[in-house]
């Protein structure tokens, strides 16, 4: 995505970070899906801001790798590289602006 107005939109309607990643509770109907915490309330020792991130295939799971990446992106991230891409272009007088 090179819509830099449209990304600093989406990360400021989104949830700030940081974000974490666990395992999805084991269950009747546990297939290896992994669970994005973002900040929220947290109720008996759970975070009630979670997003769950489904096997969909019997071939495919989330990696590690794939939900620390996810977590690493969170809104309050994207925003800082945004601001330092709008800075380094207005310091050399580069077009189009991030913001």
């Amino acid at each position: 995505m090179t819509d830099y107005q449209e990304l600093r939109r989406l990360a400021q309607e989104a949830t700030s970070g940081p974000w974490d990643w666990h395992p999805t509770l084991p269950g009747p109907r546990d297939n290896g899906s992994m669970t994005l915490a973002t900040p929220g309330p947290v109720f008996h020792g759970f975070p009630t801001h979670e997003l769950n991130i489904l096997k969909t295939t019997p071939d495919w799971a989330p990696t590690p790798a794939d939900a620390a990446f996810i977590a690493a992106t969170a809104p309050d991230v994207v925003l800082g590289l945004l601001d330092e891409i709008t800075a380094l272009r207005a310091g050399r007088g580069s077009a189009p602006e991030a913001r």
